[in-house]
């Protein structure tokens, strides 16, 4: 059996053999997402992610199919190499481009190979593993990289020689939960009194929320997201503003429209802050993805309340399973989110980096796993957690 990849150089040349590969429901490794950060211009090479997307065929069908970019740099991918850069050019070896497997700018865990129907994703994911080094080498790049994977595929990438990566993220479970009330009843007092607080502490300065219903998605309304969303990135001098006012304009009007979960905080009728979501269905599991956050003005608690208090009780009305709120933040922890390991895979072609990057990771797998323990420790639950 002959086996052989290709690379595209736009989603758009594989739209149909990309919609009959993608699960359904999951958002991010999907035709529509992908197709909006190119045509937007904001996963582009001349902004460092170049598209590579692989098509895997074997006997000329194709099998199986995956998200790549060829990378100039490392933004907007939220699993930290700069130190292995930093290795390669005291070695005098180019880093960059290295191959990336992952959804830009979204460290949401989910599918990163997908199989034709017929054709078992575990057996597509094994395939993939065994040829990207060759391919890695046929392309000249130093590495490749496959982010926010789930378990699984992870051991199956390890398997094939790749360095299994862990990072930590937390997480919100509903666990059965049917209001808030019954949710908060799994907090000790002194964190549920908390959540009441800053609760009122917004109403009291005058601001309720709601969420949008997608029809209230209007070219005004998205303008106003990018803004807070700019608000947000320009405050931090880590932020950096990946997405173009066109993005959010155009996700709006795709087929991805009635997936947006948008909440705003307004005073009066005058919006002041938004948190824009997404809801999708991983491996079954009715998921809301927190991505964006930003305000206008500065209100006391608005980013507790409108990013986890109000999102909590969105995923319970409309029945989520899990909130992925994204990286960083460990304050999440007081609103009910649980510390969750992430996995991604590394192959890295310099033998000598690859043994050193192999130690470092399995010391750093280690003391993530220490950081979980700690947080599990210090849990907001009057009853051990449900996940």
């Amino acid at each position: 059996m002959t086996t052989a990849v290709r690379l595209a150089r736009s989603i758009e040349e594989l739209e149909d053999s990309w919609r009959l590969h993608a699960s359904a429901g999951e958002v991010f490794p999907g035709f529509d997402f992908l197709a909006v950060l190119e045509r937007t211009g904001c996963a582009s090479p001349e902004r460092g992610w170049a598209p590579a997307h692989l098509v895997v065929a074997q006997d000329e069908r194709v099998v199986a199919l995956a998200p790549a970019y060829l990378k100039g740099h490392s933004e907007g991918e939220f699993v930290f190499d700069w130190a292995w850069a930093d290795a390669h050019e005291r070695l005098g070896i180019a880093y960059y481009p290295k191959l990336l497997l992952g959804i830009p700018f979204t460290p949401a865990t989910g599918s990163r190979v997908l199989a034709a129907p017929g054709f078992e994703a575990a057996e597509a994911t094994d395939l993939l593993a065994r040829v990207l080094p060759e391919l890695a080498k046929g392309l000249g790049v130093s590495s490749v990289h496959v982010n926010f994977l789930g378990r699984a595929a992870a051991s199956a990438f390890a398997r094939q020689g790749f360095t299994e990566r862990h990072g930590l993220q937390l997480h919100w479970h509903r666990a059965g939960a049917r209001s808030v009330d019954e949710f908060l009843a799994r907090f000790d007092s002194k964190r549920r009194n908390q959540w009441r607080r800053e609760e009122r502490r917004v109403r009291e300065a005058g601001v309720t929320w709601r969420r949008l219903d997608a029809r209230e998605l209007t070219p005004d309304v998205m303008a106003f997201v990018h803004r807070c969303y700019r608000a947000t990135v320009d405050a931090h001098v880590y932020g950096r503003p990946y997405l173009d006012e066109s993005f959010f304009q155009s996700i709006a009007v795709s087929s991805l429209r009635e997936a947006l979960v948008v909440l705003v905080a307004e005073r009066g009728d005058t919006p002041i802050a938004m948190t824009f979501n997404v809801l999708a269905t991983v491996d079954g599991v009715r998921t809301l993805f927190g991505r964006y956050w930003g305000a206008l003005e500065h209100v006391p608690f608005l980013h507790f309340v409108l990013g986890y208090a109000a999102l909590i009780e969105t995923a319970i009305a409309l029945e989520v399973d899990v909130i992925e709120p994204g990286a960083g933040g460990e304050h999440k922890q007081a609103r009910g989110f649980d510390p969750v390991i992430t996995y991604s895979a590394h192959w890295v072609r310099e033998p000598r980096l690859r043994r050193a990057i192999e130690e470092h990771v399995a010391r750093e797998r280690l003391a993530i796993e220490g950081q979980r323990q700690a947080l599990l420790e210090d849990s907001p639950w009057r009853t051990p957690s449900h996940t």
